[in-house]
């Protein structure tokens, strides 16, 4: 049920990921792919007994909701650009309009992190979440992208968070 077209099968990885000495199931599933989409799931498996096995999942609602309060979008049309932020770090992406025939200056309307390109990657007991940042301009389709929001997840056993933000060029992968 898992599978999309393209066929990704999901990546599964041991860890003490909530740092309560015991090791938990890393889940990273495919679910969603298209032109401009690429979206793991993550899930952390908690082993409470033999037989009870707790699924915390890291929902789109939830990391969204975190990165619509963290990352900003700060559009300056004297430079010709966007300023992406998260947490101190920043990122200057010049508006594509000043590049292209009859596209307006200034025509920035709006920057989404997160909702068509994610990622997770397991390394030891840590988990990094890399988010695609889409910013989207008045006569140009599809939306221009622009790098990714990396950050550390948290997990605490039955929550999850994001830390340590870093704008980055390069969308995830």
């Amino acid at each position: 049920g898992y599978l999309t077209p393209r066929a990704v099968l999901p990546a599964m990885a041991y860890g003490d990921f909530d740092g309560d000495l015991e090791l938990e199931l890393a889940l990273l599933v495919y679910t969603d792919s298209g032109t401009g989409v690429s979206i793991w799931d993550l899930h952390i498996i908690e082993f409470e007994s033999e037989t009870l096995w707790t699924d915390c999942w890291f929902a789109p609602p939830d990391y969204q909701a975190i990165l619509s309060q963290i990352v900003t979008y700060t559009h300056d049309p004297s430079v010709g650009g966007v300023t992406i932020a998260a947490g101190e770090s920043r990122r200057f992406q010049p508006d594509p309009a000043l590049q292209q025939d009859g596209l307006t200056p200034g025509a920035f309307q709006t920057g989404q992190c997160g909702d068509s390109i994610v990622s997770f990657s397991v390394s030891g007991d840590a988990i990094r979440a890399d988010f695609g940042v889409s910013l989207f301009y008045e006569n140009i389709v599809p939306s221009v992208e622009a790098g990714s929001v990396q950050a550390d997840v948290i997990f605490t056993g039955s929550a999850f968070g994001l830390a340590n933000f870093m704008v980055v060029a390069d969308a995830p992968a």
